[in-house]
């Protein structure tokens, strides 16, 4: 055999030595293997999808004010997305309950704060010039039953707190005449600079809940603890 009988031969039986080894690895390849599979625990699929949170958001503080012919008052009050200013009545601050804002949880009808100057005489209804002491003339104006009273101190001053139920008429100059019989009212009283700031707010929970609601820390004692009278002019 020469050189080249003998190469040739070489050559055939690496051939086939090739493809006996690629059907080989052909048949390995057809055999079924099983594919490894992972379940995301409840953490890591919380983790990839994350759910937005939503903050509350934070208490709105908002100073009201109404003029007066003698001076402007000026009242700030924390939680002020609750209520809104209603112009209708001058010389007072009257705030009313904004739906859906937590107003409902407020026992108060509506909330007044002003600076009497006058009073209705309980028994013509006329008008007259406010007495010296406004608690007093309350708490014992025959127009009215005193369900409560009580003091308390309030920044190194009193505040005095009258809880009453009307009988229709009349009290401080600016009033709403369409007050009915039965309606129940609490009045606070402090004095700023000399003049009494009276804060008044009305309630449909009956005698039992003025007499819980204690006036401390109530929406009604924030309006009239806050109170500040600008002079004017």
């Amino acid at each position: 055999m020469n050189i080249h009988t003998r190469g040739a031969a070489t050559l055939a039986a690496l051939a086939t030595v090739l493809s006996l080894g690629a059907c080989a690895d052909d048949a390995a390849d057809a055999t079924p293997r099983a594919t490894p599979t992972s379940t995301p625990s409840p953490s890591a699929s919380s983790a990839e999808v994350e759910t937005p949170t939503t903050e509350a958001a934070a208490p709105q503080r908002k100073t009201f004010e109404v003029t007066t012919p003698t001076h402007t008052i000026r009242t700030t009050l924390d939680g002020a997305e609750r209520f809104r200013i209603d112009t209708a009545y001058a010389g007072r601050i009257h705030l009313l309950g904004v739906g859906g804002t937590g107003a409902e949880e407020v026992p108060w009808a509506d909330l007044f704060l002003y600076t009497p100057t006058q009073v209705h005489d309980p028994e013509t209804q006329e008008l007259r010039p406010r007495p010296d002491d406004v608690v007093e003339w309350l708490s014992s104006n025959p127009g009215v039953r005193v369900v409560l009273r009580r003091t308390y101190r309030v920044d190194g001053g009193p505040v005095h707190e009258v809880n009453v139920e009307r009988d229709g008429s009349m009290l401080f100059a600016g009033d709403r005449s369409d007050d009915s019989p039965g309606a129940l009212e609490r009045y606070l009283f402090r004095q700023v600079d000399g003049t009494w700031v009276v804060g008044q707010a009305s309630t449909f929970d009956g005698e039992r809940a003025l007499e819980r609601r204690a006036a401390r820390d109530d929406v009604l004692m924030a309006l009239v603890r806050s109170a500040r009278l600008v002079p004017r002019g």
